[in-house]
């Protein structure tokens, strides 16, 4: 009776250790809550400030909602003290985008776009060339709604100063062909569309 008594005990101490930082959960689940309501330019989603706060989610951040299917999407954030914790307030034109249900529970976790896109911007500010890498770092992130606005305002106002070369404006076609849908036709079939970027 003893040893089953210090095995509880222990597992008992164990179950209440402190988090280490690399433990801690680095999203949590909620309760989609569906508005309707459209913003008609971005994807949104309203966080109670608290929760938000816990896990590092501010005004104007982006999360991945993730469903239990695996299928993700990123929204930008606002937060409201009228949504409890544990809910996820979702604006109507997320369901353009990804099938949500009232209270389908979805995992909300903060992301951010690569550094490597961070720096491929900071480069083209300074006048540099970028790789075809770094374009395509970039081009990713937006199409994924990764790159907040002030990174992307700072990337298009970059070209303004700096014209941007014949090579990058075709790394950005190539990056932007490989960060979509790209159909493959038959060998010896001639396809062709005169269209502009």
């Amino acid at each position: 009776m003893l040893n089953l008594w210090n095995t509880r005990k222990k597992k008992l101490a164990k179950d209440l250790r402190p988090l280490k930082s690399k433990e801690r959960e680095s999203f949590f689940n909620a309760k989609v809550q569906l508005l309707d309501v459209r913003d008609g330019e971005r994807a949104l989603a309203i966080l109670n400030p608290v929760q938000a706060g816990e896990f590092g989610i501010n005004l104007n951040d982006k999360v991945e909602l993730r469903k239990n299917s695996g299928e993700t999407f990123v929204v930008d954030v606002m937060i409201s003290s009228q949504i409890k914790a544990g809910n996820v307030a979702v604006y109507a034109d997320v369901l353009d985008k990804i099938s949500l249900s009232d209270d389908e529970v979805v995992s909300v976790k903060l992301v951010q776009a690569s550094t490597t896109s961070y720096e491929a911007i900071r480069k083209k500010m300074r006048g540099e060339e970028i790789s075809y890498d770094e374009m395509f770092a970039i081009i990713k992130d937006i199409s994924e709604n990764k790159l907040d606005d002030t990174m992307m305002t700072y990337y298009v106002a970059s070209s303004f100063f700096y014209p941007t070369t014949d090579e990058e404006m075709y790394q950005t076609a190539k990056a932007m062909a490989e960060c979509g849908v790209m159909f493959k036709y038959p060998k010896g079939e001639i396809i062709a569309d005169k269209h502009c970027i």
